[in-house]
Parts: C-alpha cells; structure tokens; sequence
C-alpha cells in the first residue's frame, strides 16, 4: 500500500475590507487624540485607545492563509488566522466525493456550473496561480471547490482518479 501525501500553503491577498476598516480605525482614533487636544476631555483619550485597539486587531483577523493536505485520498483544507488559529473548513474523500477536477476555464466544468449549489473559494485571490475547480458531492448536493494546485498536488489527485482529472 502506497500512502501519498502532499502539503501546500496558499497565503489570502489581503481584502479591501480589512485595509478600509483598519484605515478608518486610525483616522478615527487620531481624529479623538485631535478632540482631546482641544477640549481636554478624558473621553477622548479612551475612545482613541479603542480605535486603536480595533486597527491593531484588524490587521489579524484578516491575515489569512490556507492549507491543503492530501493524505491517500483524504483532501483536508484548513484555514489558519494571523498563522496562529488554525480551523478545519472541509474535509473530501477524493476516491467517493469527487465528481471532476479541472481548470477552472475548463470547457469540462461548464455543465457542471449551473447544477452547483455552493462555490467556495480557497485561494489567494491574486490571481497569479492556476485555479482549479473541484466537483465534489456534500450531502446529496455538489458544490464547487476553487483551489490553486501545486503540481505535485495535481499528479497526487490524478494517480486518484485519472478519468475525472483534466489538466487542459
């Protein structure tokens, strides 16, 4: 019995979210350093401590990367916060769950998309690597997995399955 096992970390771009909601937490915390300046308000300083507190927090919480882990024909994805909380997303057996693997452009995944009910996206959102599209069966239902492979990844999943892995 060969046991396979390949390990790939995918770093989140971060979100326009995060840096407008971090930006507004300085300008407001400076805004109430400004306020506390001119009236000598004691109200000022802790609200100003909090904006702060919240910008420094922000910048955690949208620090994101993902972790692939195919171990024999378990796919497991992990989302780790601030590299420091690590939470299970999903988990697939690739050999019963999994419906196609393909590029995401792939003309083999068009029939696929409208009979999809959940799209979840784990990659960096940069754009830079190859995403690939995975059809996977959750509870009676097929849902679209997005993923950026390695080719390491790639070859593991399709000594898998060779007749549902398109590489085009």
């Amino acid at each position: 019995m060969s046991d396979t096992y390949v390990e790939l970390l995918i770093k989140r771009k971060n979100s326009p979210i995060g840096k407008a909601l971090r930006f507004a937490c300085i300008f407001m915390g400076v805004m109430q350093i400004m306020l506390y300046v001119l009236s000598k308000g004691f109200f000022f300083v802790g609200t100003a401590l909090i904006f702060f507190a919240l910008a420094y927090f922000s910048a955690f919480i949208f620090r994101i990367e993902y972790e692939y882990l195919l171990v024999d024909k378990q796919l497991s994805i992990d989302k780790i916060m601030n590299r420091s909380k690590r939470k299970k997303v999903a988990e697939y057996d690739l050999a019963t769950e999994m419906e196609l693997f393909a590029p995401i452009a792939s003309p083999h995944l068009e029939r696929y998309k409208e009979m999809v009910n959940a799209k979840r996206d784990y990659t960096s959102g940069t754009g830079e690597g190859v995403v690939y599209g995975l059809v996977v069966h959750v509870e009676k239902t097929l849902e679209l997995i997005q993923l950026e492979v390695s080719d390491a990844l790639l070859e593991q999943i399709s000594m898998i399955s060779p007749r549902k892995v398109f590489k085009d």
